[in-house]
């Protein structure tokens, strides 16, 4: 069963506990200092959670020194996780699927891939909360199983499933089945909330130009340089820069989150 959760409230407590644990940034967590850390991110935490729990769910930092990517992570962690705080028990990283869990997945990147001889689209996911929280993880996929998927997260028959792409930025509920989720987790059962569906439609909706460009251009979504950072209907992390290419000899668009020697056309085309 799903639970019940408010995203935009859990991003607004994450973004709370990042600011709450940021002072402590380049320092040992040892002795005082982690009883310190404890107590303020416990002050930010609903009246109702387990101090005991707040205090082992930050314990596993112990004698380090505190990064700004693993301050970020454990304040999106305790935030994706404040059911179990209530019920007394330490929210930890992700060490195996212990049971059966529906998850809330963005998709982060997709990329083409071909498994068993069959053509598909391995998604990049991150957990937005949950036992995985806020890791990301790579589900293949068939592209009749993406076909599937579509009518369930968001396009129709206004705004079509044409290309896998489109899944970028998209959210919906990813069952976990332990049993298959030993390294890694994985899923085949989707099921997409109202306000999922509502966050999927507005990105669609622009790609598929039933809401104009935002920057008025007149290329396809997957033709664009611009990166998510930058608009929120592109497919792309960040803005492609342009350069030679040294394998195929001509001035492409590279994406420095795949490959920073190889353009994007050349990098597909290496995946098969």
């Amino acid at each position: 069963m799903k639970k019940r959760l408010s995203l935009s409230r859990i991003f607004k407590q994450r973004d709370k506990l990042f600011q709450t644990i940021k002072p402590y940034i380049d320092i040992r967590l040892t002795g005082e200092s982690l009883h310190d850390l404890v107590a303020d991110v416990y002050r930010v935490l609903p009246n109702y959670v387990s101090n005991d729990a707040v205090f082992e769910s930050c314990r596993i930092l112990a004698g380090t020194k505190l990064d700004r990517k693993t301050a970020a992570e454990l304040a999106w962690r305790i935030a994706g996780n404040i059911d179990l705080l209530i019920k007394s028990k330490p929210v930890l990283p992700w060490v195996g699927q212990v049971k059966d869990e529906w998850v809330p997945v963005q998709v982060i990147r997709v990329d083409p891939s071909s498994r068993y001889k069959k053509f598909g689209s391995t998604f990049l996911c991150r957990a937005l909360a949950g036992s995985f929280c806020p890791s990301t993880f790579e589900q293949s996929l068939s592209s009749a199983s993406c076909s599937a998927i579509a009518r369930v997260v968001g396009f129709s028959k206004n705004m079509p499933h044409t290309n896998s792409l489109y899944f970028t930025n998209l959210r919906f509920w990813a069952f976990i089945e332990a049993v298959k989720s030993s390294d890694r987790p994985q899923f085949q059962q989707v099921d997409c909330a109202p306000a999922m569906r509502a966050h999927n439609r507005r990105i669609l909706a622009i790609r598929t130009r039933n809401q104009p460009c935002p920057k008025d251009f007149q290329h396809l979504c997957e033709h664009c340089p611009i990166g998510y950072d930058t608009c929120r209907a592109s497919i792309y992390a960040k803005n492609l820069e342009r350069r030679a290419c040294p394998a195929c000899n001509t001035l492409s668009y590279f994406d420095l989150t795949r490959s920073d020697e190889l353009c994007l056309q050349c990098w597909k085309a290496k995946q098969f």
